[in-house]
């Protein structure tokens, strides 16, 4: 086995060449100031490009330095050289117009693969530029083989529209060798008599000395003309070119011509004459059939008119229609009011899609013979021909005036009717057609696909039967019933038509109508391969190009259907339905902006178009523009007023913003209309959801779900309504069967957890919400509960990477920065705590819960005031909070101020008998009330006798030991003692200055260890 590591050489081969690093070779692009010397490697160079190959002589090593002496801009040869050296060539960037230098220049180089990629490039990708600049395309690749892509394309181009040559301002100005290419080119549909014209205009612009009038041209002057032209004139059909062309255009420039081919010219159109076929090998001949009933143009007796008639006749059944037209323009010539004559030439003429010629011929007959309803007929399918649908009508009508049982022209006229929109007069000419023609299988078909389009499918089927009886290989017939029984969901029939269907390798239209129909039956990749092979025959088929852009968007492939749909619209501008179809993959990437642009632009160029209305609306409503998106559906209802789709989407516009009763009648209209909407079912569904009506929500998402069982966000809708029920295990049966169907649907993931949560399974819910982490890491909701819920497993060191991360993603999430900040508490990291809590209020600055939390981190740090500002604020948003409440009567009881704290404990425990911090507080306070009375009765039993206070000590201390408590003894001696010294001391001036101080001391710092002893606890 062969393993190829080529991207890993094509980096280091771009390193090289980027770095520079021993190079032997400098090579000179472009002319000062725009020049530039690129350093390369010759090995390199002479092993990938031809040119450099051919550039390079050694000079036993020494730096070779190359100007290349090509014209080639600096932007075009960086491409090359890194393509030299890398074999990669990024293009997505770069305009048509340095494509095509690129490829002109790479042709130079010898860079034949480059070449072959750059021409289909510029052939797919940019159709329009190249006929924008045709001419200039065509110098340089007509006659060069090495561009057999692009010069197959351009001649496919030129022999289907000439004049864009011919008619070119600068076509006097192309090279021999170009014309010469194009004139041997066998199916030009263009006139011969124009190309005469042509070459004779180019002739004299290669003689400047020439005047305009051949009349005044001397003997020298024709020598002159015929020498310029000696290539050109061989390649002239002149037996094509008509009699009065002959007359007017060709003989006073007769000189220039052989004059035996003048000759057999000049006999082959007089009246009178005789039909030579020229041996001359200046000439084409005509061609002749095979078949033994073709005249015998040799004849050299003289020709009547009876016979040039039967000559025409069979010339018109052989499909020679350039001999019809000789033997007709004769008899015309000899009998120019004869009106059969000039409407069969008339005829020939519209056989060779000659139509100005055709209609001057049958306008003329039928001044000639008013009542002619041929004429009438014929002019009429000319104007059809010429898609002047108005006058094909009229023409239609007065020929049916003349011959009512026409089944042809009632068949004609009913088409016309039919691309009209006319449908309900169509259908009374193909239905008076088929009443005197019952075998018209045109007109059957025709009302059949009348029938497809206004969705009467089983008229549509009986038709399409019959016609296909009549012409079982009709192609269009086999595609339409094909549709048809697909729609009616008869697959097996319409795969058994496709199959029918015998395609030629080249025949696009029977592959563009596969591809549809596949496309239309959800075949999309059997689609793919009908139209890309369309696409490979022409990649300028604009149908294919739409029908695969459409592809591509039901396959979700927005960027190919783009691509796609923008190739299309570079040929034809305003092709709505590409516009429109654009739109929806821009929006459905998400490029708002350019989805807007593109539905705007086919509203301009139909401001009617009620689909278009209703998803320019669906783009505003993606945008948040809910105004917008309103003003656009209404306009879209007023056109259409049961336009479910836009009702739809209204009352999802309404929903979204909370107009929910609006929403309610547009949503229920829609379901009387189409009682079976999922989607319409689903969003009503939802509002009752918002109204709390869960009970009505349950009921349109059920429906729903009878339909469609499997739909993901239908089941989650459902779900939420029974979560909200408390059903949780209704709740949970739908989330699992969601998450079957999608095993990363976050949001169920999410719910879900939130029910195991309320049903105790702990690990249940970490492993869904971990899940979804998985999916989608920046899942805001999911990080928050399962922060929680690591929070409420006092897991604190879990729950403070979840909200880290959360606060990442959101820096100013007030409740993670809450919670946070309530984690650094509980850690004792009070800083941390406050600097959080302060972070969250400036977000929310009336949340009671992060107040309180951050009055008591205060009180944590000694910072009373600052905490009791907080607690006060937060008391005054719920007066009732019983933990505020609990942490200002601690800070009261701190402060010494007993009445306040109490005050707070109590209510405190009003609000929550179970605060054990109250409790506490509370509990500590009472006890130092009455350790406080106690002091004071030994005070002032000392102030009265002091003998009697030592007396009360010994006493306390002497009970305290005989229990065991000698350190309460002892501590019980210390407080007391103290408060009596003090106040023994305060009256006894002279010991003041000795005791005072250090007695106070005591006394105050026994006191304050006592109460951090107590909150400790």
């Amino acid at each position: 086995m062969t393993t190829k590591f080529l991207e890993k050489l094509s980096n280091n081969l771009n390193d090289l060449f980027t770095n520079g690093n021993e190079y032997n070779v400098l090579i000179e692009v472009g002319k000062a100031p725009n020049n530039q010397v690129f350093k390369a490697h010759s090995i390199i160079l002479s092993s990938r490009c031809p040119y450099f190959k051919d550039k390079l002589i050694y000079d036993n090593g020494n730096m070779k330095k190359i100007k290349v002496d090509i014209s080639v801009s600096v932007r075009v040869f960086d491409l090359i050289i890194k393509y030299i050296y890398t074999g990669i060539i990024a293009l997505n960037k770069v305009t048509a117009s340095v494509l095509f230098d690129l490829l002109i220049s790479s042709n130079t180089f010898g860079l034949d693969e480059l070449v072959d990629h750059i021409q289909s490039l510029l052939i797919y990708n940019n159709a329009l530029w190249i006929q924008n600049n045709f001419y200039r395309i065509c110098q340089f690749i007509i006659g060069n083989d090495n561009f057999k892509t692009l010069q197959q394309f351009c001649v496919n181009v030129i022999a289907q529209n000439p004049k864009i040559i011919f008619d070119h301002d600068e076509f006097i100005t192309l090279p021999e060798n170009i014309l010469i290419f194009i004139l041997n080119l066998d199916n030009l549909q263009i006139d011969e008599g124009t190309i005469w014209d042509s070459i004779i205009r180019w002739g004299i612009a290669q003689n400047p000395s020439l005047l305009l009038d051949p009349k005044k041209w001397s003997d020298n002057d024709f020598l002159t003309m015929k020498s310029t032209l000696k290539n050109c004139l061989p390649l002239i059909r002149y037996f094509h070119i008509s009699g009065e062309d002959i007359f007017e255009k060709v003989s006073p420039y007769q000189q220039i011509l052989d004059p035996d081919l003048w000759a057999n010219i000049m006999l082959k159109f007089m009246p009178s004459g005789e039909i030579i076929s020229s041996s001359s090998s200046n000439i084409f001949p005509l061609s002749s059939p095979t078949t033994p009933t073709t005249p015998n143009y040799d004849d050299t007796k003289e020709i009547d008119i009876a016979t040039l008639k039967r000559y025409a006749k069979d010339c018109l059944k052989l499909k020679r229609y350039d001999e019809a037209l000789s033997n007709l323009n004769k008899i015309v010539f000899t009998e120019p009011t004869n009106p059969i004559a000039l409407y069969d030439r008339g005829v020939v003429y519209l056989m060779m899609n000659r139509f100005i010629k055709a209609l001057k011929d049958f306008t003329k007959a039928i001044e000639l013979k008013p009542d002619y309803a041929l004429a009438f007929m014929n002019r009429g399918e000319t104007y059809r021909m010429m898609k002047k649908y108005r006058e094909a009508i009229n023409d239609f009508t007065k020929s049916l005036e003349i011959n009512p049982n026409n089944s042809w022209v009632l068949a004609r006229r009913g088409e016309i009717y039919s691309k009209m929109g006319n449908f309900d007069d169509a259908i009374i000419d193909f239905t008076n057609s088929i009443e005197f023609d019952p075998n018209n299988a045109f007109a059957l078909r025709c009302r059949g696909l009348i029938y497809h389009k206004l969705k009467r499918y089983d008229d549509a089927l009986d038709d399409l039967t019959k016609s296909l009886e009549i012409n079982p290989d009709d192609p269009i017939a086999l595609k339409n019933r094909s549709d048809i029984y697909c729609i009616m969901k008869r697959y097996d029939d319409s795969f058994a038509d496709l199959n029918t269907l015998e395609i030629e390798p080249n025949d696009t239209f029977t592959l563009k109508n596969r591809g549809l129909t596949y496309m239309n039956m959800g075949k999309f990749n059997e689609a793919l391969a009908d139209l890309n092979k369309t696409l490979e025959i022409d990649p300028t088929d604009t149908v294919a190009l739409y029908d695969r852009g459409v592809t591509y968007l039901s396959m979700c492939q927005y960027g190919n259907a783009i691509t796609d749909f923008t190739r299309l619209l570079e040929i034809n501008p305003d092709n709505i339905s590409a516009l429109t179809n654009r739109a929806e993959a821009y929006r459905m990437l998400q490029k708002y902006n350019e989805a807007l642009d593109d539905v705007s632009k086919s509203l301009e160029l139909e401001g009617n178009n009620a689909w278009a209305f209703n998803r320019r609306a669906t783009i505003y409503y993606m945008m948040g523009k809910d105004n917008e998106a309103l003003e656009d559906l209404n306009k879209a209802l007023e056109l259409d007023p049961n336009d479910v789709t836009a009702l739809n989407h209204r009352g999802e516009t309404f929903r979204m913003m909370e107009r929910y009763d609006n929403a309610l009648t547009d949503l229920s209209k829609s379901l009387k209309l189409d009682p079976n909407n999922t989607f319409t079912l689903r969003s009503r569904g939802k509002i009752y959801n918002e109204l709390k009506r869960y009970k009505e929500a349950i009921a349109d998402l059920t429906k729903s779900l009878e339909i469609d069982p499997n739909d993901e966000w239908t089941l989650y809708d459902r779900a939420e309504s029974f979560f909200m029920l408390k059903k949780y295990n209704e709740s949970l049966a739908d989330l699992t069967k969601s998450l079957k169907v999608n095993p990363n649907n976050a949001s169920s993931l999410g719910l879900r957890s939130v029910i195991y949560v309320k049903m105790n399974k702990i690990d249940e819910a970490l492993t869904d919400l971990t899940q979804s982490l998985k999916i989608n890491q920046f899942d805001i909701s999911a990080l928050k509960n399962k922060s929680e819920i690591y929070f409420n497993m006092k897991k604190y060191d879990e729950s403070l990477v979840d909200l880290t991360k959360l606060l990442e993603i959101e820096p100013n999430n007030a409740w993670a920065l809450s919670r946070r900040g309530t984690i650094y508490h509980i850690s004792c990291k009070y800083k941390n705590s406050i600097k959080d809590l302060t972070k969250s209020l400036e977000v929310d600055p009336n949340n009671a819960w992060t107040l309180s939390a951050r009055g008591e981190s205060y009180r944590m740090l000694g910072k009373y005031n600052r905490g009791l500002a907080d607690l006060n604020k937060a008391l005054e948003i719920k007066p009732n909070m019983a933990s505020a409440l609990g942490s200002r009567g601690a800070i009261y009881y701190m402060m010494k101020d007993d009445d306040k704290a109490l005050e707070d404990l109590n209510k405190s425990l009003e609000l929550d008998p179970k605060n054990e911090f109250a409790l506490k507080i509370r509990k500590k306070l009472v006890a130092d009330k009455r350790k406080s009375k106690l002091v004071r009765n030994l005070s002032q039993i000392v102030k009265c006798d002091f003998t009697t206070g030592v007396i009360a000590i010994g006493v306390l201390f002497a009970i305290a030991v005989g229990y065991g408590y000698f350190a309460v003894g002892v501590v019980i001696m210390g407080v007391i003692g103290a408060f009596i010294l003090v106040d023994f001391v305060e009256n006894c001036c002279w010991s003041r200055c000795v005791i005072l101080v250090p007695a106070l001391k005591l006394r105050n710092g026994i006191a304050e260890l006592s109460l951090q002893e107590n909150f400790a606890a």
